[in-house]
């Protein structure tokens, strides 16, 4: 096994192959794999909800799809243990959803929340990130971990620097979503780059706590989105 897959949350140890039947990383996998669910469930209800308004319907599923895929992704990453090639690649993709979801999660906000020349700079901005940040996981997957967290950190606070106009259009109640969202994202971020707090190694250490606030900050996000963009 790559030594620096081990540091990414993956198994330590030499590679030695498992039944298919016998999971990885059991809370890791049943934490993306009910995102899994929950994902698939967003997409069809805000999809379903703005059938027929053009926008909206497109801008929701691009937000759903990559939902989808980052928690599908990281369900088969942790499910089994993969040989280190295969590891390798699964890894690639799994920080690359990443990404994708995040310029993913502007793409509502912007174009149909925001809207305007602000709404399309805002979208372009987060898919130029988004576009940097797989080139960059292709060329750098064993980047340093705080490294990589501060890309996705800078990716995801984009909105920062449009603070004026989303503080005036998006309601009291909707920016708290927003904000608490990406407390969820940020507080992951890092506990996964300090590895802190750890209280079970492999077991409920930080690797699985971060994929809890990940779930958090979906969820935080999505109801954003059900409730003042839709």
């Amino acid at each position: 096994m790559n030594p620096r897959a081990a540091k990414f949350g993956a198994p330590a140890g030499p590679y030695t192959r498992k039944p298919l039947w016998k999971i990885a990383e059991p809370i890791n996998t049943l934490s993306h794999g009910v995102g899994v669910l929950l994902a698939i469930a967003a997409l069809v209800v805000l999809v379903a909800s703005s059938w027929g308004e053009g926008v909206k319907v497109i801008t929701f599923l691009v937000y759903g799809a990559t939902m989808v895929s980052l928690y599908l992704a990281s369900t088969v990453l942790h499910v089994h243990r993969w040989s280190p090639a295969v590891m390798q690649f699964l890894r690639k993709i799994d920080h690359i959803a990443i990404f994708m979801f995040i310029a993913g999660t502007y793409t509502p906000l912007a174009l149909v929340m925001v809207g305007g020349s602000i709404g399309w700079l805002v979208f372009s901005l987060a898919w130029a990130i988004a576009v940097f940040g797989i080139i960059f996981k292709f060329a750098w997957i064993d980047a340093p971990r705080w490294l990589s967290s501060t890309v996705y950190l800078l990716a995801g606070w984009l909105a920062l620097l449009f603070v004026k106009p989303l503080v005036d259009i998006v309601p009291t109640g909707g920016l708290m979503w927003l904000l608490g969202g990406g407390f969820f994202y940020t507080a992951g971020s890092l506990i996964f780059t300090f590895r802190w707090p750890n209280p079970i190694p492999r077991v409920l250490g930080f690797h699985e706590i971060w994929h809890f606030t990940v779930l958090a900050g979906s969820i935080c996000h999505f109801i954003l989105m059900a409730v003042y963009v839709l």
